[in-house]
């Protein structure tokens, strides 16, 4: 079993933060305009969706089918519609 070291004085976050809906790719999707597209790894498509779920955009995806040789695979994503602009 490894160690945990107990820490005591750590002050504790105020609780009056304000909720933002940030995540990993929220700040691409910001900057970006209805018909804009970029390339991202298959990997990244469940923080992708969760994203744009989460903030209210619609995409689309398609598989780079030009970048199946390399080792990773690609896809593109659209921004279709912003339902709502939310902060």
């Amino acid at each position: 079993m490894s160690e945990i070291k107990i820490e005591k004085g750590v002050p504790l976050p105020s609780g009056n933060r304000r909720i933002r809906r940030f995540g990993k790719w929220v700040g691409l999707f910001r900057n970006m305009a209805v018909g804009d597209s970029f390339i991202a790894p298959v990997m990244s498509l469940s923080s992708i969706y969760a994203s744009c779920k989460r903030n209210e955009w619609k995409v689309k995806i398609r598989v780079q089918p030009d970048l199946f040789r390399s080792k990773e695979r690609f896809v593109r994503v659209w921004l279709l519609k912003v339902i709502s602009k939310k902060i």
